[in-house]
């Protein structure tokens, strides 16, 4: 999920792999309040907010630390930012492997987060302004994003980027001790109609098409026990202006690498 694979230049592969140390990190402690911070050595130098990380610096890798220097000049939110950085690390990796032109990557990043924005406002606004925690607002936003994109030609390239709003779902599905397929598989047991396939939009067979699904997803993975939950009714929900933040905060990080025009 993190292994940084350095084939393309969207950005410099120092930076690349610089953003994907801190990924690492905040994957450790995703679901927490605190982030834990590593040395090259793997010796824990720190657990803090990730935003005191990311300005103190307690990363002890000279790519990591030059990353955290760069985004540490922009304002953070206090909340969301680990899902930002998540995001941001697989949306990077996207582009550097897939040979998506600097220009190219950053104009469909910046349209995809819009998208994703809007629809997030959507979701909210009929929800009596509440969006379902765990990871799956996130998810919420996949088959919106994909249908309102499926008949330009920028399909295919956001198909690739949509597969990152898997992965904080899948990072807390891991801290709570589950596979990836037995995560998704035990939330489409609870709700059957809640996913149209087990991987979004990866399997060409058993899936309800996009337009006849409408369902809010709202059964996750609560972290403590790993149990299959409502999330809402339990009250995992996240507040619209952080799942803005967090999207923003995206843009900010990949903007901010991809303007660095090289590393020695």
């Amino acid at each position: 999920m993190f292994d940084v694979k350095i084939e393309q230049s969207v950005c410099s592969p120092k930076l690349v792999r610089g953003l994907g140390i801190i990924a690492k990190a905040a994957a450790r402690a995703y679901g927490s309040g605190n982030i834990i911070s590593m040395s090259t050595a793997g010796k824990i130098v720190c657990s803090d907010k990730m935003k005191n990380v990311i300005i103190g610096g307690c990363f002890g890798d000279p790519d990591a630390e030059c990353v955290r220097q760069l985004i540490s000049q922009k304002e953070l939110p206090e909340d969301g930012l680990k899902t930002a950085v998540l995001l941001a690390n697989e949306c990077l990796q996207i582009g550097q492997t897939d040979g998506i032109d600097k220009q190219d990557f950053l104009d469909g990043i910046d349209s995809f987060l819009k998208t994703g924005a809007k629809k997030l406002q959507e979701i909210a606004k009929a929800n009596s302004e509440s969006l379902p925690g765990g990871g799956l607002y996130l998810l919420n936003i996949c088959r919106p994003v994909i249908q309102d994109m499926q008949s330009t030609s920028e399909c295919t390239t956001y198909r690739k980027f949509v597969c990152a709003l898997e992965i904080p779902f899948l990072v807390l599905a891991k801290n709570a001790g589950k596979q990836a397929h037995e995560a998704f598989a035990c939330v489409k047991a609870a709700a059957p109609t809640q996913f149209y396939s087990l991987k979004q939009f990866g399997l060409k067979d058993g899936h309800i098409p996009l337009t006849e699904h409408r369902d809010l997803w709202h059964m996750g993975i609560e972290l403590q026990t790993g149990k299959i939950v409502d999330v809402m009714e339990i009250g995992i929900t996240v507040p619209l202006n952080t799942a803005l933040s967090v999207l923003e905060t995206v843009r900010v990080i990949l903007a901010v690498l991809c303007a660095v025009r090289s590393i020695l």
